[in-house]
């Protein structure tokens, strides 16, 4: 587990939650965060999104 997760533990937050770059990205992809280790966050792309909700 990395440190910033054990601050989590440690530290409680009003709000939001503690995002880490995602190491193992692939080049020319925008910012890819790591949640946990199971959960990866991506900017919204609206065509993406809309491709996926229809």
């Amino acid at each position: 587990m990395s440190p910033a997760f054990r601050a989590m533990d440690v530290e409680p937050r009003a709000k939001g939650v503690l995002l880490e770059p995602f190491v193992h990205q692939v080049g020319g992809h925008s910012c890819v965060l790591r949640f946990n280790e199971t959960t990866l966050c991506k900017p919204l792309v609206p065509r993406e999104h809309q491709f996926y909700e229809t």
